[in-house]
């Protein structure tokens, strides 16, 4: 009698996903390393890797003021080309500083120029293309609105809201929203200081205490420690915050500090014969001058003409006293000169005897540049400034050592051509790195060194690379000793020798982002967050990889988060804050607080998912098994997953939900699903649950093995 034989059981393969990391945007899904996400969303490493949920952020200010109305009425467009124009009488002002509705639709202005003859605000979409924009001539006292007849949703909204138009502009001074923030331990206390609008002013106990007010919200304002002080810099004033009370009763402020006054000349002759020995101070145009006096002479010429808009102070040594002189002069403004009564009789060892302080009449056009800087770092006792435009570009100015109220107007350096500008200072061991733009002709990276040891070191610069260049000079930092900064390529790693790509895993969607000029970074628990358009691009730099390219020797670990609208970043008592467009100053949670997992009370939804894995066989159909599936996340006191699954090219299948238990261990929850003929497999983990979180240690899928894979739609057109 024949026996029976009984089919072999199909072997059980396992695929285990562990020691988990960070999101890859830079490949096919299909591609991606089994340890990485191809969609990973508002994930970030735990202290071992394993990616978590991020916590969320709340709203610890909001600024609320006034507003000056600059126009308000109703005016009917006429047709222009492409616009609807409308003529707007009596306005005034830059432009700089505007916001303003039409037809009960919100506009902010999110670029402004001005030239020779007028000024404009402009609203700019997404791709760049101006959709509205307000003009005025300097020379009239009328303006005109321009605004597209096709665009996006909000250019559809005003032409929605009927002719004609509604029109409220005003003027606050929390337009433009917060622009910078810096966070330092001062006199026993910690302070965030902001810059919001034209405002200078300290979060303290949740109230904004004013402190300065810019000459506009277009002031570049620009901040350093220097000698254990903090110094803002804006409008061409320097500013240094002291504790003006006591320590029991601080009070806390910025002090105008008196720009140095150089004494340009000395053993002068009253003909005008002298040597020079200070160098004129960008920062002001307050100078003096001394002169050795003599028998004969009674006028007494000063090297620039005087301004008769400030006072003239004259000193006479007398006895090797210098007295201000009250009478016995007059200042000849025309023949640019002091005359004397009577001749100032030379002292022994012809010393200088006279001292003329006066302001130099007129404008300097490097001082003018210099407020507008954009850029700053402290190097060897000096601050370093640059950031310019036009023909000063390329100028990088320093200041005299431990000085911040004196930049002597020969104190620059020109960074090769003309063609592009200077987008960021930083420290390169001996050396100043100073980066330009991408796109002339000249290098990218220059070392700026010091030619003499002393503290009037005089600095060259030599090239050192050339080809990569930044895209956004507020996106210099320093994370573990790396210079980082973002390039139209992504974000790089710079040393004195060369560039070096370091987020390859999130360049695709990076570098799609429109407007990177405008991206903000800092360096906050280990991270170089960086944002833009409301998301954050991070890399971590406790998870280093090893990627020997012609770009690059390491990558770090990236991990990516949507809505957050950081327009400036600052690190404040160890937690990462932020402020937005629209006046707002927030500040990310931590997971012990209640709450912890929501954006100022809204969910956030989270997501890491595996490659479409194929098994190492796309030749091969697989089959998942029942059995041997499982998530493991971490226990906490309040998580969940919901878990899906997607093979080749069908639609998501739900698998299910597990909450967590509060026993305080890992939860696993089991797939019991089946899934048969598939060549690729992708799983998928989602938490979008108000105020829960959620950590993923390990994900296991077990599968068999059957037949040989085949197209599952038949073309003709090829052989069988």
């Amino acid at each position: 009698m024949a026996q029976m034989t009984l089919p072999t059981a199909p072997t059980v393969h396992t695929t285990i996903y562990s020691d988990l990391k960070g999101v890859d945007f830079s490949t096919d899904p299909t591609l991606v390393y089994k340890k990485r996400s191809p969609t990973a969303l508002n994930m970030i490493s735990d202290d071992g890797g394993n990616p978590k949920k991020r916590t969320g952020w709340k709203v610890e200010k909001v600024h609320t003021e006034n507003k000056e109305t600059v126009f308000s009425g109703s005016v009917t467009p006429v047709a222009s080309g492409i616009w609807e124009m409308c003529r707007l009488q009596n306005l005034s002002g830059t432009l700089s500083d505007i916001e303003m509705r039409v037809n009960g639709v919100f506009v902010k202005f999110n670029e402004f120029s001005e030239t020779t003859i007028s000024y404009t605000a402009k609203y700019l979409d997404n791709s760049g293309n101006v959709l509205i924009y307000v003009t005025r001539s300097k020379s009239q006292t009328y303006g005109s609105l321009y605004v597209k007849l096709t665009g996006d949703s909000l250019v559809d909204d005003i032409h929605k809201g009927g002719n004609p138009y509604d029109i409220q502009i005003y003027r606050s001074g929390i337009a433009g929203g917060v622009r910078d923030m810096w966070s330092f331990s001062f006199g026993g206390q910690t302070h965030l200081i902001y810059l919001i609008g034209k405002k200078i002013c300290r979060l303290q106990d949740g109230d904004a205490v004013e402190l300065l007010t810019c000459e506009s919200t277009a002031s570049n304002v620009l901040g350093m420690f220097t000698d254990a002080v903090f110094c803002l810099l804006m409008d061409n004033d320097v500013y240094s915050y002291v504790n003006a009370g006591t320590r029991d009763m601080p009070n806390f402020r910025f002090e105008k500090m008196e720009p140095h006054v150089p004494e340009i000349r000395i053993w002068k002759a009253p003909g005008g014969e002298s040597e020079l020995l200070d160098n004129v101070n960008l920062l002001t145009r307050r100078m003096k001058e001394l002169y050795i006096g003599n028998d004969a002479s009674l006028e007494y010429y000063t090297s620039l003409p005087i301004s008769q808009e400030e006072s003239v102070v004259v000193r006479v040594k007398t006895d090797g006293i210098w007295n201000v002189a009250t009478s016995g002069y007059a200042v000849d403004y025309e023949k640019q000169c002091v005359r004397f009564d009577s001749p100032k009789v030379p002292v022994p060892d012809n010393e200088d005897n006279v001292s003329i302080e006066y302001t130099a009449k007129g404008d300097s056009s490097a001082g003018n540049h210099l407020k507008q800087c954009k850029t700053i770092t402290l190097y060897e006792g000096k601050l370093f400034l640059s950031g310019s435009s036009d023909e000063y570009g390329s100028h990088v100015w320093y200041s005299a050592y431990n000085n911040p109220a004196y930049f002597p107007d020969l104190n620059y350096l020109v960074v090769g051509g003309n063609d592009t500008n200077v987008m960021g200072l930083v420290g390169l061991g001996e050396y100043l790195g100073v980066v330009k733009e991408a796109g002339g002709t000249s290098n990218t990276v220059y070392l700026v060194y010091a030619t003499t040891l002393d503290d009037n070191a005089a600095y060259a610069c030599k090239q050192s690379i050339s080809g990569v260049g930044a895209v956004s000079m507020n996106t210099f930092k320093s994370l573990n000793g790396e210079q980082l900064f973002l390039s139209k390529g992504g974000i790089c790693g710079l040393d004195s020798e060369a560039v070096k790509n370091r987020s390859k895993y999130v360049n695709k969607r990076l570098t799609a982002e429109p407007g990177l000029e405008k991206a903000v970074a800092v360096i906050w628990n280990g991270f170089y967050v960086l944002g833009i358009n409301n998301n954050c691009y991070l890399l971590d730099s406790k998870q280093k990889t090893s990627w020997q390219t012609e770009w690059t020797n390491y990558l770090y670990e990236c991990y990516f988060w949507d809505n957050v609208p950081a327009a400036a970043f600052a690190v404040h008592e160890g937690n990462l804050w932020f402020g937005t467009a629209d006046g707002r100053l927030c500040r990310f949670k931590t997971e012990s607080e209640e709450l912890a997992f929501s954006d100022d009370g809204k969910a956030i939804s989270c997501e890491w998912s595996t490659p479409f894995d194929n098994d190492n066989a796309t030749y091969l159909f697989k089959t998942m098994t029942k059995k041997g599936g499982l998530c493991t996340i971490e226990a906490m006191r309040n998580t969940s997953v919901d878990a899906y699954m997607r093979a080749d090219n069908e639609a998501e299948i739900y698998l299910g939900t597990i909450s967590g238990d509060g026993s305080g261990l890992p939860i696993e929850f089991y797939f019991n699903k089946k899934k048969k003929k598939y060549k690729r497999l992708q799983l998928i983990f989602r938490n979008s649950k108000l105020n829960e979180g959620l950590k993923i240690n390990e994900i296991v899928k077990s599968y068999t093995v059957g037949t040989y894979s085949k197209n599952k739609v038949v073309s003709f057109d090829a052989e069988s």
